[in-house]
């Protein structure tokens, strides 16, 4: 009835009519925060200019009332309407009870879910009567004409009782629904908590909840719901259902602060004599130590006992409240008022927005709006608002306005352009040209018995390791056959038609691809193998059969004796399981029986191993004490040079294995293997987010790793436990880097990312006198970043082209500029150079860039390789497990050690780290062990497809949320 009808305001008496003037206005900015208040009511429906036919009633009968307004300092203001002039005077009004948190705490059972809401505006759906909103007139600020309440006002004295007996029958009505049915209701004037007895039944009460909102015309925020969950802040409360935890307490950041607080109380104490202090400070201090007192035991106890101590205090121990009691003296009296008068105005929001990252959000309190905006040399911009909603709109509407990047239409680029640019390298003319004059004779080389035989039995020879430019493990493998040997496969016999053009540079492609197919490292392996296997046969494992000779490939009996030797002989026994990897697929490859198939070699290999008793040794598992001490002392103290860039280095590549869990070639060597490249790096952030690990990110992609597929790293900008600053590292180093940062807006959330890119050379075809031709070129090149890069060019280029061993084909070519993708003069570089007949493409740069020598090292366009990594991520690991040890003990409770024992370390003890810790927090963080496989990159075999059809169908809201996955690093 009160909602349909309207609330009747019935004063015992009649006061006189009167008019109270606006109180002076503090400053011009006062009186147009009033303004903006007052158009909000009107056009919100809230207020309403007292009509013409009433205005001589209004001045014959009411009170027209101020506003009150006061500058909290900061931007930060509080306006509400002063009744206390008049209504609030001769309103009978009536005490109300409200529940507490504690009440809840009795339905609670072992598997309950939380969820919460927030009733929008709550006083605002109560209609006042037409005949009472007379009793509620105030002026407009602005221009001097009435108005008056049409809805419950912010101000008024009954407005809490009478909207908390609203949501209070609307909640009635839900309770009598769900009786038994182990859904549970409690509302606190306009926050409703549900319990449900397990998840589903909270998603019902939920469903209820909302249903009932509808049909009742009740507006909720849904920025605000959570839920369904079992650990939930409620009214300043966190309630916690979760196994070994439950209970109900304050939060981390409430306890941070009140600890802070406290110290700087007991800061201010006297050597001598007594701590005056302002009533309102103490009332202030006081109450947040009620409230607290709460969840401590024995607390209220306590603190009933210390506040007996304090006169002039009222405690409301119901609400967990402190406040001044009205005292004998004016001032005492004056302070008290004041109290009431801030602790009634209603909130201001602050919308705040900077550049930075992890620092936007809507705030309340203006000394965090301060911090959030001190740092000069990043652009930020705060307002204030009267709703949360009008602050988001705000920080939206400037990220918009701040990003830099317009997104062209046209198709999206899918797949890695890194993995393009290998095969438009490795079929380039040049290189194609340069075999044929090899396969002709005529490389200026002669052929013998080193150079790789056509298979088919033609005679024609190959130099695969110089002419070719391939690994000596392609060589080992020797999968050649000429080109002239495939073209008669593919004409009929007896024709006498020439193969075209066409069909010879095709053939001579697919010559090319099958000559290095599979990866390096294995064709590597195979070469490794095929050493210890003559050592075997040169040595005791001739086994003759006429002339014949069987080495392990060709027979079973052979492979058991070779394991036998290589175990026991020649002390490979660690090998054994590699090599019988190694050996069947490179048997496969030449088309020979796998006799490490055989049931018997499995069985002996086995019988081996077991007898030896041999066990990998696996790298040490860092710990977080460990990465927080490498990050704030041990990087730095290694690497000491002016700039600081290498620093910075090495702290993006920890972060990236501790934290993030990337392999060590993940990290490093892109452009070249599964490197991270510099626009694959993403800050993402959401303002209006609420958990403070996915709020604000940082993401990697990895556009390809050993799984085949790409796949996206998501880690916290500030991790939960050890704090560690991974967005402002990484920020600083691409500042360092002198990367052009890009913002634009995906989802509703910022996002910040490099805009790297090179003018990449390709060296594969090129001879001695090719090489040095290049060079040659770019001296006279009039592109400035070439001549700038001009002298590293040429040291790196000589290096690269000398490369030789596994995966140097993947390694020759030399990236001779850079720019951003607007950068006109890049392209110009690539057009020039493949006019010239070079193999050159515009790509993404590497992101972690490796530098030049000497004491003021300088980072240039190459990408920091794996092996340069290796040795100081050891070197820097150890120092960091000494600092932790007394008299050669470690006092690292995360370090599991054997006592005695030494640890190994490798940059694999980092990777170690990040899954540890992602299992070790599984109950906090709710993921999963299929989760953290994922995003490791553990059980690729398994998860291959998963993987695939996993990362496909994440938005970058959901990536945004694996964060959590290392997020309590």
């Amino acid at each position: 009835m009160m909602a349909k009808r309207g609330v009747g305001i019935y004063p015992w008496e009649e006061v006189p009519p009167t008019e109270v003037p606006f109180y002076k206005w503090d400053s011009q900015e006062g009186l147009l925060k009033s303004i903006t208040e007052a158009d909000r009511g009107l056009l919100a429906g809230a207020m309403e200019y007292v009509p013409a036919h009433r205005l001589a009633e209004v001045l014959k009968s009411s009170t027209i009332s101020p506003w009150t307004i006061a500058d909290q300092g900061g931007g930060k203001w509080r306006l509400c309407h002063d009744y206390s002039v008049g209504t609030n005077r001769v309103v009978p009004s009536a005490a109300f009870t409200l529940p507490s948190v504690w009440d809840a705490r009795a339905c609670i059972r072992p598997d309950s879910h939380f969820a919460k809401y927030d009733i929008r505006d709550g006083f605002w759906h109560v209609p006042i009567a037409d005949d009472s909103k007379k009793r509620l007139v105030v002026r407009h600020p602005g221009t001097g004409r009435l108005m008056w309440a049409s809805r419950l006002p912010f101000g008024y004295i009954e407005s809490p009782r009478l909207f908390c007996a609203l949501t209070e029958a609307v909640i009635a009505r839900l309770r009598k629904q769900a009786a038994g049915r182990g859904i549970h209701f409690y509302v606190f004037v306009d926050d409703v908590l549900v319990i449900g007895d397990d998840e589903g039944l909270t998603r019902e009460g939920m469903s209820m909840l909302e249903a009932e909102f509808a049909a009742r015309g009740l507006q909720w925020a849904p920025h605000k719901k959570r839920g369904p969950c079992r650990c939930i802040e409620f009214l300043g409360l966190l309630m916690c259902n979760v196994e070994g935890l439950r209970g109900i307490t304050i939060t981390k950041k409430r306890r941070a602060k009140l600890i802070a607080e406290m110290e700087m109380w007991m800061a201010r104490e006297p050597e001598e004599g007594e701590l005056k202090a302002d009533p309102r400070e103490l009332a202030s201090f006081l109450g947040k130590l009620v409230f607290v007192s709460q969840v401590v035991a024995g607390g209220r106890t306590y603190m009933q006992g210390m506040l007996t101590q304090f006169k002039g205090l009222l405690v409301d121990w119901q609400r967990g409240q402190a406040g001044c009691r009205e005292g004998a003296d004016v001032e005492t009296k004056a302070q008290a008022c004041a109290e009431v008068e801030v602790a009634t105005a209603p909130k201001v929001f602050f919308g705040v927005y900077s550049d930075a990252v992890g620092i936007s959000g809507v705030f309340v309190d203006p000394r965090e709006v301060e911090s959030a905006t001190s740092d000069d040399s990043v652009y930020s911009s705060s307002c204030s608002f009267a709703t949360q909603e009008e602050a988001a709109r705000f920080i939206r509407q400037t990220t918009l306005e701040r990003a830099s990047e317009v997104v062209a239409s046209g198709p999206a680029v899918k797949g890695s352009l890194v993995k393009r640019a290998h095969l438009f390298e490795k079929l380039s003319d040049a290189r194609l040209a340069m075999i044929d004059l090899c396969i002709a004779g005529k490389c200026g080389v002669d052929h013998d018995e080193t150079s790789t035989a056509c298979l088919s039995g033609c005679g024609r020879r190959l130099h695969v390791e110089t002419c070719a430019q391939m690994g000596r493990g392609f060589a080992a493998l020797g999968n050649f056959r000429c080109v002239d040997c495939r073209l008669k496969e593919l004409v009929v016999p007896g024709s006498i038609a020439s193969p075209s053009a066409e069909i010879e540079r095709v053939v001579r492609r697919t010559m090319v691809l099958e000559l290095n197919q599979g990866k390096e490292t294995t064709a590597a392996g195979f070469a490794d193998y095929t050493q210890l296997e003559e050592r075997y046969a040169l040595g005791m494992g001739r086994v003759l059969d006429g002339a014949a000779l069987h080495l392990p490939r060709h027979n079973a009996e052979s492979f058991k004796n070779f394991l036998t030797w290589m175990a026991i002989d020649a002390d490979r026994a660690r090998s054994v399981e590699s090599v019988m990897r190694t050996a069947g697929s490179m048997m496969v490859k030449l088309g020979l029986p796998d006799v490490t198939k055989d049931g018997s070699v499995k069985a002996h290999a086995k019988d081996l191993l077991d007898g030896i008793s041999m066990e990998h040794e696996t790298a040490t598992t860092a710990t977080p004490a460990m990465l927080k001490w490498c990050l704030e002392k041990g990087i730095d103290e290694r690497f000491k040079h002016p700039s600081g860039f290498v620093a910075l280095r090495e702290k993006v590549q920890f972060i990236c294995e501790g934290v993030g869990g990337c392999r060590i070639g993940e990290v490093c060597g892109g452009g070249e293997s599964h490197g991270i490249l510099a626009n694959n790096l993403r800050f993402i952030e959401d303002p209006m987010g609420t958990d403070a690990i996915t709020k604000s990110i940082v993401e990697f992609k990895l556009e390809h790793s050993k799984t085949g597929y790409s796949r996206y790293l998501d880690m916290a900008a500030v991790t939960a436990t050890s704090e560690l600053p991974v967005a402002a590292t990484i920020m600083a180093y691409c500042k360092a880097a002198g990367f052009k940062m890009l913002t634009s807006v995906q989802a509703g959330v910022r996002v910040i990312t490099p805009d790297f890119w090179v003018a990449r050379v390709s060296l594969l075809g090129l001879n001695e006198q090719g090489m040095n031709r290049l060079l040659n070129v770019l001296s006279k090149d009039k592109s400035i970043s070439v001549f700038r890069h001009l002298e590293t060019t040429k040291t790196e280029a000589r290096r690269r082209y000398a490369a030789s061993g596994s995966e140097s084909q993947t390694k020759k070519y030399i990236n001779v500029a850079s720019g951003d993708s607007t950068d006109a003069s890049l392209d110009e570089v690539v057009a020039r150079l493949c006019a010239l007949g070079y193999t050159a493409q515009k790509l993404p740069g590497p992101l972690l860039l490796a530098t030049t020598g000497g004491n003021r090292q300088v980072p240039k366009l190459m990408p920091y390789s794996t092996s340069t990594a290796s040795a100081p991520t050891k070197e820097i690991l150890t120092k960091a497990w000494q600092a932790g040890c007394v008299g050669g003990v470690s006092q690292d409770p995360d370090l599991d050690l054997a006592p005695g024992a030494m640890p190994k370390w490798s940059t694999h003890s980092l990777r170690r780290l990040g899954d540890t810790v992602a299992r070790r927090y599984r109950h906090v963080t709710g993921v999963t062990a299929d989760q953290i496989d994922i995003y490791f990159g553990w059980q690729e075999k398994i998860l291959l497809l998963a993987m695939q059809v996993h990362y496909a169908s994440l938005s970058i809201r959901e990536r945004m949320s694996t964060a959590k996955i290392t997020g309590m690093m």
